[in-house]
């Protein structure tokens, strides 16, 4: 063989370690990645409702990973706020939707994205949580689920509180109309575009099941479902309408409606969970547009991610969290 082939075969030889190298070396680096995104004991290993049942999350994904809990303490971010409200009223054509959420985050949080009220909301979000439709049901194949439903099971802390700029308690928060948050991490309520995403499908559904009128009757609603109904006249409906007012008129200053409370509401025209969620999401940069999912049909199968479904019909009504009635379309929806 002539020292030319030689040196042919060598440099050849060289080419394949280095190419074997460089294979092992990015192998190593996507199983460390995978690794990382991977829940922990706190995140949910271990606590599906069957073994195998935990949705992988894959690379890329914004909506079905973990979330750090408990959060950290942040500050009042009223600039952040105000952009992804604005965003949900022009997503949702819900008018004066921006002025609600600003009062009702004022109110709630005083606008502080890592506010959780553990002292008196622990005992009965956990309670809500627990309760066998939601337990049972909406929540089997979350993997941040105890295996068993006692306030010193693994991850059950992750459901014990009301949280976030709107203090919604997980279990109805992630109650999604379209299904679509069942699988979220409960932690995602101090996240902000989460946030403002469950907040504005609780007030489609606080409208749709319970025929409020105004944003008031929403208001109203967040603090007893009942009290959203036009003809609720308690003294605690009252009381809660009133500190809604001052949160607004407080805010004057970031174009609230003063009178919020007795504007019209109207959710014909929202789009949905997964809709506002992803539009917020790629404001934020944090996704695009063009990948969200397209929402689901009224006949469809929940596929809130990689295979994992849920197709059993919900027997068990809560008006609180039920999901929205089905209609032909949502301009037919009242």
């Amino acid at each position: 063989m002539s020292a030319r082939s030689n040196t042919a075969v060598w440099v050849l030889g060289a080419a394949t370690v280095a190419a074997m190298v460089i294979g092992s070396r990015r192998s190593a680096r996507r199983s460390a990645k995978s690794a990382s995104r991977t829940p922990t004991p706190e995140h949910g290993e271990g606590t599906g409702a069957r073994p195998g049942t935990r949705p992988p999350v894959p690379d890329g994904d914004v909506e079905f990973g973990a979330a750090v809990f408990p959060p950290p303490r942040v500050d009042k971010d009223w600039d952040r706020m105000r952009t992804l409200a604005a965003a949900a009223e022009r997503e949702t054509g819900m008018r004066n939707l921006y002025s609600f959420l600003l009062a009702a985050a004022r109110t709630e949080s005083a606008g502080r994205a890592s506010a959780m009220n553990t002292a008196t909301d622990a005992k009965p979000a956990f309670s809500l949580f627990c309760r066998d439709q939601n337990f049972a049901r909406r929540y089997a194949q979350n993997p941040w689920r105890p295996q068993t439903c006692t306030p010193d099971a693994p991850s059950a802390a992750r459901w014990a509180y009301s949280g976030g700029w709107f203090q919604i308690m997980p279990a109805t928060a992630l109650a999604t109309a379209d299904k679509r948050a069942h699988t979220h991490d409960p932690a995602r309520v101090f996240d902000p575009p989460f946030a403002v995403a469950y907040a504005v499908d609780l007030a489609a559904r606080i409208a749709r099941n319970y025929g409020a009128q105004t944003w008031g009757d929403v208001r109203a609603g967040w603090a007893l479902p009942r009290w959203a109904k036009p003809s609720s006249n308690s003294e605690g409906k009252a009381r809660n309408q009133e500190r809604f007012r001052t949160s607004a008129a407080a805010l004057g200053s970031f174009g609230v409606a003063p009178n919020i409370d007795r504007l019209a509401v109207s959710p014909r025209s929202y789009p949905g969970f997964t809709h506002v969620l992803h539009a917020l999401l790629a404001l934020e940069g944090r996704t695009h547009a063009g990948n969200a999912p397209p929402p689901l049909a009224s006949a469809e199968p929940e596929q809130p991610g990689a295979g994992v479904f849920i197709d059993s019909p919900w027997r068990y009504p809560d008006l609180f969290v039920d999901p929205l009635p089905t209609s032909a379309s949502p301009q037919a929806a009242a």
